[in-house]
């Protein structure tokens, strides 16, 4: 079955399913992209951001433990040098605690390789560094002069690269991420875009489609009444479809076939009575003929028994005073009872 034969109310319902099913596929795309925008952003907030921080932690307090190593062979007083191993220590609590944090955000294996190296130096920086804390205290300025130039300067600075080179790889991790948001956001911008311009026009051609389907037949229907109602009745109608418009041009076309066969009828049964009305003026006229034809003879007739009438009784006249006897005075008497009931006919015929 076409779907233009389908009723106007299935057509309708299914242009708004359409319509429901892009909105629908829109929110789930739209949850979808969010939801990866968000675990995204949530990877930035919680591990990479986080690791940075503690890389820098590290690197802060690998520095002002550097620093405060160099002030051991200044600072001739053991209070003020108390006061600087307990900064020290405080600072190797957070260095202890940012690596303990790195170390449970730590995922790829460069990562892991990365932490191990910043442990090892760690641990090679401070067992020299106890060493030279030791020989200060115990006020041998050579040789600990010597093994701070020696070895434990050497083992910060290596110290500080690997955690110069972790924190540079935290921070291109938080860039990456960053990038990897933007880029997210941006498709999921453009696939939105899309989507909407796709259910737009996907909206405005059901719309227009459909509301075609319904008017241009509606406006055909319209156009056959018209035609009716001005007696024109040779209009052809195509039906086309099956559905509501469909059926309402083929009950048209029914009532135009039926309405032509009945004015057909109409003019035939009118044609009959025209020739009927014909014969029958022609016969009225041929009547009327005959009619005129046998007054005029009456007339003449009538004319003919006036004169014989005045004749007989002119002769009557004559008779009268000496009216004869014998055969002469009974042909005068007769004569004048033949005219009396001939006048009395003949007025009989003019009254008729």
């Amino acid at each position: 079955m076409a779907f233009g034969n389908l009723k106007i109310s299935i057509r309708l319902g299914a242009a708004f399913a359409v319509l429901m099913l892009l909105m629908l596929g829109m929110i789930v795309t739209s949850i979808v992209r969010f939801a990866s925008v968000g675990a995204v952003n949530d990877k930035i907030i919680r591990r990479d951001w986080v690791s940075a921080a503690a890389a820098n932690t590290i690197d802060a307090a690998a520095r002002e433990d550097a620093k405060r190593t160099l002030a051991l062979f200044i600072l001739p007083d053991q209070a003020a040098r108390a006061k600087s191993y307990q900064r020290i220590d405080a600072d190797k609590a957070a260095i202890d605690a940012a690596l303990a944090t790195l170390g449970g955000l730590a995922v790829t294996a460069e990562d892991k390789e990365a932490l191990a190296k910043v442990q090892s130096a760690r641990a090679t920086y401070s067992t020299s560094f106890l060493k030279v804390a030791d020989l200060v205290e115990a006020g041998s300025k050579d040789e600990d002069a010597a093994m701070m130039n020696s070895e434990t300067f050497p083992a910060l600075d290596a110290l500080l690269d690997d955690i110069k080179a972790m924190v540079d790889r935290q921070k291109n991790q938080v860039d990456a991420s960053g990038a990897v948001a933007r880029d997210d956001i941006a498709s999921s911008r453009n696939l939105m875009i899309g989507l909407g311009v796709f259910g737009l026009l996907a909206g405005v051609s059901l719309a227009s489609w459909i509301t075609r389907s319904i008017t241009i037949p509606l406006n055909e229907a319209v156009d056959v009444a018209k035609h009716v109602a001005r007696g024109d009745l040779t209009r052809n109608i195509a039906p086309g479809g099956t559905d509501e418009t469909g059926q309402l041009l083929q009950a048209l076309k029914e009532m135009n076939d039926s309405l032509a066969h009945t004015v057909g009828e109409v003019r035939a049964a009118t044609k009959a009575i025209s020739g009927a009305s014909s014969e029958i003026a022609s016969g009225n006229l041929d009547l009327s003929g005959r009619t005129e034809s046998q007054a005029s003879s009456l007339e003449e007739t009538a004319s003919t028994v006036e004169e014989l009438t005045a004749t007989v009784k002119q002769k009557c006249r004559q008779c009268a005073p000496s009216e004869p006897t014998g055969a002469d005075g009974l042909g005068c008497r007769a004569e004048r009872r033949r005219g009396g009931r001939r006048g009395r006919r003949h007025d009989g015929i003019d009254q008729g």
